[in-house]
């Protein structure tokens, strides 16, 4: 499984940014819950650089080292083909799940998340079969 942040519009770029930094810096699963907390219960206005980076500093993450994943251009690059992925996929909503690069599920074409891993699991059984030619 890989996950890939949904980048339906520029505003959304930050947060594929912040998720791509940590990912870069070996931190996603660590700050990963963290992230989400700050934005949703903390209302942190992770969309500006400077916030971001007070955040990661308080969150023992090195300074420099921030700065430099944060700005680079693998970082710029991955968010690029998130965005070509959302568009690709042609994503109504999150969370959208591809199985095998071809067959889509997402919780704006079902009724309930349980409907969800329940259509889920049948595209991965269909994938494996298409897979061992059966």
């Amino acid at each position: 499984m890989r996950r890939v942040p949904a980048v339906f519009r520029d505003s959304w770029a930050p947060h594929a940014r912040i998720y791509y930094t940590l990912e870069q810096l070996g931190e996603l699963e660590r700050l990963h819950q963290k992230v989400y907390f700050s934005y949703h219960v903390e209302e942190l206005q992770m969309s500006r650089p400077d916030v971001m980076e007070r955040w990661a500093v308080a969150n023992g993450m090195d300074r420099e080292l921030w700065r430099k994943a944060y700005s680079s251009a693998a970082v710029d690059a991955r968010i690029e083909n998130a965005k070509r992925l959302t568009e690709a996929y042609t994503l109504q909503g999150t969370p959208s799940l591809v199985v095998d690069g071809r067959y889509l599920t997402s919780s704006s074409m079902v009724s309930s998340y349980p409907e969800m891993i329940q259509i889920l699991e049948g595209l991965i059984r269909i994938a494996r079969g298409k897979r061992s030619g059966g």
